[in-house]
């Protein structure tokens, strides 16, 4: 019975912790026909496919009061805000539909929802990063500052290579 009872208790402990821990805030990113996209700080993004017509930049209020974005020619840069916290975490989502090269610094991570339509896409990174992509194209993975890298490919067909 006490048995009972106390595993009744461990369970509702961790039901309520599980429900107070706080979730990354998510915002949203559209980038258009942006080509480069590099991004810096600890920053999780999450890429998935946009429409091949949409050749503007969105971004919600939220994703503006917390990323500081700038953009040249065809390259965009993501990252936090200097006033922020360092523990505060969240996640951008970004749609794009022109890629060609991500460069990920910091204590990043990336990956892909569903597969981008690339045919061809670079990848830096930087040694404390996490990259885990899904394309129809080629990934070519390339290391910065000597940053030991570990790639691998789901499939042998170039229609179906995935690279992680």
């Amino acid at each position: 019975m006490k048995q009972k009872l106390f595993l009744s208790l461990l369970a509702i402990t961790f039901t309520v912790l599980s429900a107070s821990a706080e979730d990354p805030e998510r915002l949203i990113l559209t980038v258009g026909n942006v080509e480069h996209l590099n991004i810096q700080d600890n920053i999780d993004v999450v890429l998935l496919q946009g429409t091949s017509v949409d050749n503007s930049i969105v971004l919600d209020q939220n994703a503006s009061s917390k990323l500081d974005l700038k953009l040249s020619n065809k390259t965009l840069v993501i990252a936090a805000h200097r006033h922020l916290s360092k523990k505060q975490k969240f996640t951008v989502y970004v749609y794009v539909n022109n890629l060609k090269t991500i460069t990920v610094e910091g204590n990043s991570q990336v990956k892909t929802v569903g597969s981008l339509n690339t045919g061809k896409l670079d990848v830096f990174v930087d040694g404390d990063t996490h990259v885990h992509l899904r394309t129809n194209g080629i990934i070519k993975a390339h290391s910065l500052n000597d940053s030991i890298i570990d790639v691998k490919y789901i499939s042998e067909s170039p229609l179906a290579k995935r690279g992680y």
